[in-house]
């Protein structure tokens, strides 16, 4: 058995995903389309409103301190992955937004519903390809 569950914040919005980053910070997104951070002594602040209707399903973060996430619905098309930089800018990471499966140049990959993500030590993105029942690997170059 595990050591002991505490709450580490109340009151935060509504978070379908969560990763942490070398400095002990929480990142959490989730249903009312922000992105928001937690110092380790548990201090909310909201990092980006990237626009409504959304729903972050994925979120993780490289070495830099650029966020990647996911969504289900909202800013635009679902079938691509985003990248938020350190200072607040946004762009497409990977998927050319089609719902499909393609490999290739992360500019023309598809997927289909590309859910959750995760950061290896060498800066790639893996990704949940959900309804393409796939783990998909976006190198970092």
């Amino acid at each position: 058995m595990a050591g002991v569950v505490s709450t580490f914040a109340s009151g935060t919005p509504l978070s379908d995903a969560i990763a942490t980053d070398v400095a002990g910070n929480i990142y959490t997104g989730g249903l009312f389309s922000e992105i928001n951070k937690y110092t380790p002594g548990g201090t909310l602040s909201k990092l980006k409103d990237i626009g409504s209707p959304a729903v972050l399903q994925g979120i993780t973060l490289d070495a830099q301190g650029n966020i990647y996430f996911t969504q289900a619905s909202g800013f635009g098309n679902y079938n691509k992955v985003y990248k938020l930089t350190a200072s607040g800018i946004i762009d497409v990471y990977a998927g050319s937004g089609v719902k499909g499966f393609i490999d290739g140049d992360a500019n023309s990959a598809k997927f289909d519903a590309p859910w959750h993500l995760a950061t290896d030590s060498h800066g790639n993105i893996y990704v949940s390809d959900y309804f393409n029942n796939r783990v998909r690997k976006i190198s970092k170059h």
